[in-house]
């Protein structure tokens, strides 16, 4: 499965680039779990917005009407924020299937208003999520990405994001049980038990 997903990767990074005239990028959450040798859930592929291309008239029919891509829609606004704690840097997120190799994944198609390499380096919230590839590289992992491993601490960082999305944290530690968490995410774990502790016993 591994390697039919790393090859359907390769064909949606083509096929993206392609498709919207502007280099596309996978980051995240599939590239990191080939890393460990497990097979992945989906794709997440980040483009930079093209100024001149009108996403609300032509997105959807566009990539609904285009060879292995199926049943694309636009992600509210609400679910950005909740999902990426983050609107300020993401246009749209459209979500979709991609199938390629036999293989049919669930896909989102991030538009950004940066470039997606300073996206990924400085926005992404998670040190095991840096990671990302494009049809000119493979899988490139940041120092981050690599220091967690060696240390196995997971890092995260919301600062430059609008909250703390402890749903992710949980869903990350979830994953990796036998990594320890950074000092400043305990913190904010103390900060949030005390605080729901307080509302509790009032």
């Amino acid at each position: 499965m591994i390697t039919l997903q790393k090859r359907a990767g390769f064909a949606l990074l083509k096929s993206l680039s392609s498709l919207l005239k502007t280099e596309a990028y996978l980051a995240g959450g599939m590239l990191r779990d080939h890393y460990f040798q497990r097979a992945g859930n989906d794709f997440d592929a980040y483009i930079k917005k093209n100024h001149t291309f009108d996403y609300d008239a032509f997105m959807i029919p566009l990539l609904n009407g285009t060879h292995g891509y199926s049943d694309f829609v636009r992600m509210s606004k609400e679910d950005v924020y909740n999902r990426y704690a983050d609107t300020g840097r993401i246009y749209a997120i459209y979500e979709g299937y991609f199938k390629a190799h036999n293989i049919k994944t669930q896909t989102q198609v991030i538009v950004l208003d940066v470039k997606p390499r300073d996206y990924i380096e400085n926005y992404f919230c998670c040190s095991l999520s840096k990671v990302w590839q494009t049809q000119e590289y493979q899988p490139v992992y940041t120092t981050e990405f690599i220091e967690s491993v060696e240390q196995k601490v997971v890092t995260f960082n919301f600062s430059k994001l609008g909250k703390i999305n402890y749903d992710y944290i949980n869903k990350i530690l979830g994953r990796f049980p036998d990594f320890e968490v950074d000092e400043e995410t305990k913190k904010y774990y103390i900060e949030k038990f005390t605080r729901e502790a307080y509302w509790q016993n009032e």
